[in-house]
Protein backbone atom coordinates (compact mmCIF):
# COMPACT_ATOMS: atom_id res chain seq x y z
CA UNK A 1 0.00 0.00 0.00
CA UNK A 2 1.31 3.43 -0.95
CA UNK A 3 0.83 6.57 1.08
CA UNK A 4 -0.49 9.70 -0.68
CA UNK A 5 1.06 13.06 0.18
CA UNK A 6 -1.17 16.09 -0.54
CA UNK A 7 0.24 19.58 -1.11
CA UNK A 8 -1.35 22.89 -1.83
CA UNK A 9 -0.28 26.48 -2.51
CA UNK A 10 -2.72 29.36 -2.05
CA UNK A 11 -2.46 33.06 -2.88
CA UNK A 12 -5.08 35.64 -1.93
CA UNK A 13 -5.45 39.34 -2.73
CA UNK A 14 -7.77 42.02 -1.35
CA UNK A 15 -8.33 45.30 -3.21
CA UNK A 16 -10.26 47.97 -1.27
CA UNK A 17 -12.66 50.07 -3.33
CA UNK A 18 -13.98 52.53 -0.71
CA UNK A 19 -12.49 52.53 2.79
CA UNK A 20 -8.75 52.04 2.59
CA UNK A 21 -8.58 52.87 -1.13
CA UNK A 22 -6.70 55.76 -2.70
CA UNK A 23 -3.61 57.81 -1.93
CA UNK A 24 -4.90 59.26 1.35
CA UNK A 25 -5.53 55.86 2.90
CA UNK A 26 -2.42 54.09 1.66
CA UNK A 27 0.28 56.77 1.65
CA UNK A 28 -1.39 59.28 3.98
CA UNK A 29 0.43 58.05 7.12
CA UNK A 30 3.75 58.31 5.28
CA UNK A 31 2.93 61.89 4.25
CA UNK A 32 2.03 62.78 7.85
CA UNK A 33 5.34 61.30 9.03
CA UNK A 34 7.16 63.37 6.40
CA UNK A 35 5.48 66.54 7.69
CA UNK A 36 6.47 65.58 11.24
CA UNK A 37 10.08 65.25 10.09
CA UNK A 38 10.02 68.70 8.51
CA UNK A 39 8.44 70.15 11.64
CA UNK A 40 11.18 68.60 13.77
CA UNK A 41 13.82 70.25 11.56
CA UNK A 42 12.02 73.58 11.88
CA UNK A 43 11.83 73.15 15.66
CA UNK A 44 15.60 72.76 15.71
CA UNK A 45 15.98 75.84 13.53
CA UNK A 46 13.76 77.86 15.87
CA UNK A 47 15.77 76.67 18.87
CA UNK A 48 19.07 77.67 17.25
CA UNK A 49 17.67 81.05 16.17
CA UNK A 50 16.41 81.81 19.67
CA UNK A 51 19.72 80.72 21.17
CA UNK A 52 21.62 82.98 18.79
CA UNK A 53 19.30 85.92 19.47
CA UNK A 54 19.52 85.32 23.21
CA UNK A 55 23.32 85.17 23.02
CA UNK A 56 23.50 88.47 21.18
CA UNK A 57 21.05 90.10 23.57
CA UNK A 58 22.85 89.08 26.76
CA UNK A 59 26.21 90.05 25.22
CA UNK A 60 25.14 93.61 24.56
CA UNK A 61 23.33 93.79 27.89
CA UNK A 62 26.62 92.90 29.56
CA UNK A 63 28.43 95.57 27.53
CA UNK A 64 25.81 98.10 28.57
CA UNK A 65 26.12 97.05 32.23
CA UNK A 66 29.89 97.52 32.14
CA UNK A 67 29.39 100.96 30.64
CA UNK A 68 26.80 101.83 33.28
CA UNK A 69 29.17 100.82 36.10
CA UNK A 70 31.95 102.96 34.61
CA UNK A 71 29.64 105.95 34.33
CA UNK A 72 28.33 105.52 37.86
CA UNK A 73 31.89 105.27 39.17
CA UNK A 74 32.81 108.52 37.41
CA UNK A 75 29.71 110.19 38.81
CA UNK A 76 30.63 109.02 42.31
CA UNK A 77 34.18 110.33 41.93
CA UNK A 78 32.82 113.69 40.82
CA UNK A 79 30.44 113.77 43.79
CA UNK A 80 33.33 113.06 46.19
CA UNK A 81 35.44 115.83 44.65
CA UNK A 82 32.45 118.12 45.01
CA UNK A 83 32.32 117.31 48.75
CA UNK A 84 35.97 118.28 49.10
CA UNK A 85 35.40 121.56 47.26
CA UNK A 86 32.30 122.35 49.32
CA UNK A 87 34.20 121.67 52.56
CA UNK A 88 36.88 124.15 51.50
CA UNK A 89 34.31 126.76 50.52
CA UNK A 90 32.39 126.23 53.78
CA UNK A 91 35.58 126.58 55.81
CA UNK A 92 36.29 129.87 54.03
CA UNK A 93 32.74 131.05 54.75
CA UNK A 94 31.85 131.35 51.08
CA UNK A 95 28.96 128.84 51.21
CA UNK A 96 26.80 127.83 54.15
CA UNK A 97 27.67 124.63 56.03
CA UNK A 98 24.40 123.04 54.95
CA UNK A 99 25.82 122.69 51.44
CA UNK A 100 28.28 120.15 52.79
CA UNK A 101 25.44 117.92 54.00
CA UNK A 102 23.78 118.18 50.60
CA UNK A 103 27.01 117.14 48.94
CA UNK A 104 27.28 114.16 51.31
CA UNK A 105 23.72 113.17 50.44
CA UNK A 106 24.62 113.29 46.76
CA UNK A 107 27.58 110.97 47.41
CA UNK A 108 25.33 108.49 49.21
CA UNK A 109 22.88 108.55 46.30
CA UNK A 110 25.67 107.94 43.80
CA UNK A 111 26.97 105.04 45.89
CA UNK A 112 23.51 103.44 45.91
CA UNK A 113 23.24 103.86 42.13
CA UNK A 114 26.70 102.33 41.70
CA UNK A 115 25.67 99.36 43.84
CA UNK A 116 22.54 98.82 41.73
CA UNK A 117 24.60 99.00 38.55
CA UNK A 118 27.10 96.50 39.97
CA UNK A 119 24.32 94.06 40.87
CA UNK A 120 22.94 94.35 37.34
CA UNK A 121 26.42 93.72 35.99
CA UNK A 122 26.77 90.54 38.04
CA UNK A 123 23.40 89.27 36.86
CA UNK A 124 24.20 89.98 33.20
CA UNK A 125 27.63 88.37 33.58
CA UNK A 126 26.03 85.19 34.92
CA UNK A 127 23.64 85.18 31.95
CA UNK A 128 26.58 85.31 29.55
CA UNK A 129 28.34 82.51 31.44
CA UNK A 130 25.22 80.35 31.17
CA UNK A 131 25.16 80.91 27.40
CA UNK A 132 28.89 80.11 27.17
CA UNK A 133 28.40 76.86 29.15
CA UNK A 134 32.11 76.33 29.76
CA UNK A 135 33.68 74.46 32.65
CA UNK A 136 36.48 77.01 32.98
CA UNK A 137 33.98 79.87 33.34
CA UNK A 138 32.05 79.25 36.59
CA UNK A 139 29.06 81.32 37.63
CA UNK A 140 30.86 82.96 40.56
CA UNK A 141 32.76 86.19 40.10
CA UNK A 142 36.28 84.74 40.15
CA UNK A 143 36.19 84.80 36.35
CA UNK A 144 35.31 88.22 34.94
CA UNK A 145 33.74 88.44 31.50
CA UNK A 146 34.02 91.80 29.74
CA UNK A 147 33.05 92.41 26.12
CA UNK A 148 35.70 93.89 23.86
CA UNK A 149 33.28 95.63 21.51
CA UNK A 150 32.43 99.22 22.27
CA UNK A 151 28.92 100.61 22.30
CA UNK A 152 28.17 102.93 19.38
CA UNK A 153 24.90 104.78 18.95
CA UNK A 154 23.76 104.48 15.35
CA UNK A 155 20.45 105.66 13.92
CA UNK A 156 18.61 103.46 11.42
CA UNK A 157 15.49 104.04 9.39
CA UNK A 158 13.34 101.00 8.64
CA UNK A 159 10.31 100.34 6.49
CA UNK A 160 8.13 98.63 9.06
CA UNK A 161 5.49 97.51 6.59
CA UNK A 162 8.16 96.00 4.34
CA UNK A 163 9.84 94.30 7.28
CA UNK A 164 6.51 92.86 8.41
CA UNK A 165 5.89 91.45 4.92
CA UNK A 166 9.39 89.97 4.87
CA UNK A 167 8.82 88.45 8.30
CA UNK A 168 5.55 86.85 7.15
CA UNK A 169 7.44 85.18 4.29
CA UNK A 170 10.50 84.01 6.23
CA UNK A 171 9.67 83.51 9.89
CA UNK A 172 10.13 79.87 10.83
CA UNK A 173 7.07 79.90 13.09
CA UNK A 174 4.81 80.74 10.13
CA UNK A 175 6.45 78.05 8.00
CA UNK A 176 5.71 75.61 10.81
CA UNK A 177 2.10 76.72 10.86
CA UNK A 178 1.81 76.07 7.11
CA UNK A 179 3.19 72.55 7.50
CA UNK A 180 0.81 71.96 10.40
CA UNK A 181 -2.10 72.99 8.17
CA UNK A 182 -0.98 70.61 5.44
CA UNK A 183 -0.65 67.81 7.93
CA UNK A 184 -4.10 68.55 9.35
CA UNK A 185 -5.55 68.52 5.83
CA UNK A 186 -4.02 65.12 5.21
CA UNK A 187 -5.43 63.82 8.50
CA UNK A 188 -8.90 65.10 7.59
CA UNK A 189 -8.74 63.22 4.28
CA UNK A 190 -7.64 60.06 6.06
CA UNK A 191 -10.42 60.42 8.62
CA UNK A 192 -12.99 61.09 5.87
CA UNK A 193 -11.90 57.89 4.13
CA UNK A 194 -12.42 55.96 7.38
CA UNK A 195 -16.08 57.04 7.33
CA UNK A 196 -16.74 55.08 4.13
CA UNK A 197 -18.09 51.52 4.23
CA UNK A 198 -15.76 48.63 3.56
CA UNK A 199 -16.13 47.37 -0.01
CA UNK A 200 -13.33 45.06 -1.12
CA UNK A 201 -12.66 42.84 -4.09
CA UNK A 202 -11.30 39.58 -2.77
CA UNK A 203 -9.81 36.85 -4.87
CA UNK A 204 -7.72 33.76 -4.29
CA UNK A 205 -6.14 30.99 -6.33
CA UNK A 206 -4.82 27.65 -5.14
CA UNK A 207 -2.76 24.84 -6.58
CA UNK A 208 -3.29 21.23 -5.49
CA UNK A 209 -0.88 18.36 -5.79
CA UNK A 210 -0.88 14.70 -4.72
CA UNK A 211 2.02 12.26 -4.89
CA UNK A 212 3.56 9.22 -3.32
CA UNK A 213 6.20 11.42 -1.71
CA UNK A 214 6.45 15.01 -0.60
CA UNK A 215 8.66 15.98 -3.56
CA UNK A 216 6.37 14.35 -6.10
CA UNK A 217 3.35 16.03 -4.46
CA UNK A 218 5.01 19.44 -4.86
CA UNK A 219 5.97 18.69 -8.46
CA UNK A 220 2.44 17.65 -9.32
CA UNK A 221 1.15 21.13 -8.41
CA UNK A 222 2.92 22.58 -11.46
CA UNK A 223 2.37 19.79 -14.01
CA UNK A 224 -1.24 20.74 -14.67
CA UNK A 225 -2.53 17.36 -13.64
CA UNK A 226 -4.89 18.99 -11.17
CA UNK A 227 -6.62 22.20 -12.26
CA UNK A 228 -6.14 25.26 -10.02
CA UNK A 229 -8.95 26.32 -7.75
CA UNK A 230 -9.86 29.99 -7.66
CA UNK A 231 -12.56 32.27 -6.43
CA UNK A 232 -13.41 35.96 -6.59
CA UNK A 233 -16.05 38.08 -4.89
CA UNK A 234 -17.04 41.31 -3.18
CA UNK A 235 -16.96 41.92 0.54
CA UNK A 236 -19.18 44.67 1.97
CA UNK A 237 -19.38 45.73 5.59
CA UNK A 238 -21.18 48.82 6.89
CA UNK A 239 -21.20 50.06 10.47
CA UNK A 240 -24.52 51.37 11.68
CA UNK A 241 -23.08 54.33 13.60
CA UNK A 242 -19.28 54.14 13.17
CA UNK A 243 -18.71 56.34 16.21
CA UNK A 244 -14.97 55.75 16.32
CA UNK A 245 -14.42 57.00 12.76
CA UNK A 246 -16.81 59.91 13.30
CA UNK A 247 -14.94 60.95 16.43
CA UNK A 248 -11.65 60.73 14.56
CA UNK A 249 -12.98 62.93 11.77
CA UNK A 250 -14.34 65.52 14.21
CA UNK A 251 -11.01 65.57 16.07
CA UNK A 252 -9.15 66.16 12.79
CA UNK A 253 -11.44 69.06 11.87
CA UNK A 254 -11.09 70.64 15.31
CA UNK A 255 -7.32 70.24 15.11
CA UNK A 256 -7.26 72.14 11.82
CA UNK A 257 -9.37 74.95 13.28
CA UNK A 258 -6.96 75.19 16.20
CA UNK A 259 -4.01 75.36 13.80
CA UNK A 260 -5.71 78.16 11.84
CA UNK A 261 -6.24 80.11 15.05
CA UNK A 262 -2.63 79.49 16.03
CA UNK A 263 -1.40 80.76 12.66
CA UNK A 264 -3.39 83.98 13.05
CA UNK A 265 -1.96 84.40 16.53
CA UNK A 266 1.59 83.84 15.25
CA UNK A 267 1.08 86.40 12.47
CA UNK A 268 -0.08 88.97 15.00
CA UNK A 269 2.88 88.17 17.25
CA UNK A 270 5.34 88.54 14.36
CA UNK A 271 3.80 91.85 13.31
CA UNK A 272 3.93 93.11 16.89
CA UNK A 273 7.60 92.15 17.21
CA UNK A 274 8.43 94.01 13.99
CA UNK A 275 6.57 97.18 14.95
CA UNK A 276 7.88 97.12 18.54
CA UNK A 277 11.50 96.65 17.46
Amino acid sequence: DSIAFPSNLNAAVTIPLLQGAGYDATLGPIAVAAYDERLAVLDLRVLLSRLLASSETVYWQLARSWRAVELQQRTLDEARRLVTDVEKLAAAGIVPAVQRYRADLTVNQRQAELLDADLTLRRDMRSVKIIMNRDDVPLDRHVVVKPQASLTLTAYTFDRAGLATMAFDNRTELVQAEYELRKDERRIRMARNALLPELDVRGSVGLLGIGTSSSSAIDSMFTGEFPPAWKIGLHLRMSLENRLATAGYQAAVIGRLQTLAKRREVRMMVAQEVYDA
